[in-house]
């Protein structure tokens, strides 16, 4: 601790010793989580988390709608989060407006695809009336966009799949009016992402954000 005149000159000067017993304890820690003392997991609601060995000590209570992993927290703590214990999130619904995480790297070839993704998802809700509805496909779509998806292969680039702009089942036709072809990384995150909203949610925008906090 400094105690200075005006001109910025040290008068006095003073050293401190901190007090260990009296430090407050933190017990917040992932989103959603609090440490337990007596126990040294962290709880989470639906299920309790080990910190040593970054993984949950019971299965998740979603079993596979969480992921193929039942222990683990997210894929990646900084860019999802799971404050239930139960599903990592990569989007957020507002009213009408659909908000995806950004999850990949600023800049990068993934990051720029989806934000042309979105865009012209956007494109799509407007030249359809102005908003989609999450909708299950009939057979008959499926097998339609299926054979679509087959003829329309050879088109993509090596590592590289055809896509829907928007997924069918996002509310576009079962034969897009717009593809676009993607890497496997942004056009599997979509899909994953459209699989969770749940079956008659209507939207009228799509909004790529980097924290849902935004959304």
């Amino acid at each position: 601790m400094l105690q200075t005149v005006r001109m910025g000159n040290t008068l006095t000067q003073h050293w401190v010793e901190q007090n260990q017993d009296s430090r407050p304890e933190q017990h917040l820690r992932f989103q959603g989580q609090y440490f337990d003392v007596e126990t040294g997991l962290h709880y989470n609601r639906f299920r309790y988390y080990d910190p040593d060995v970054g993984r949950f000590v019971s299965q998740n209570v979603v079993r596979l709608v969480g992921g193929i992993n039942f222990y683990f927290y997210a894929a990646n703590p900084i860019a999802f989060v799971d404050p239930w214990g139960m599903a990592p999130i990569a989007h957020q619904r507002n009213g009408k407006t659909l908000c995806i995480k950004d999850k990949f790297a600023a800049n990068s070839p993934e990051s720029k695809e989806q934000k042309n993704f979105v865009d012209r998802w956007n494109k799509q809700i407007k030249n359809n009336g102005g908003s989609m509805t999450r909708r299950v496909l009939s057979s008959q779509e499926q097998k339609d966009s299926d054979e679509w998806k087959r003829k329309i292969r050879c088109q993509c680039p090596a590592g590289k799949v055809a896509g829907h702009v928007p997924d069918a089942a996002a509310g576009g036709p079962a034969v897009p009016l717009d593809w676009m072809a993607q890497f496997p990384a942004t056009n599997g995150y979509v899909g994953g992402i459209v699989r969770h909203l749940p079956v008659g949610y209507s939207y009228d925008n799509v909004k790529l954000v980097a924290d849902l906090a935004n959304c």
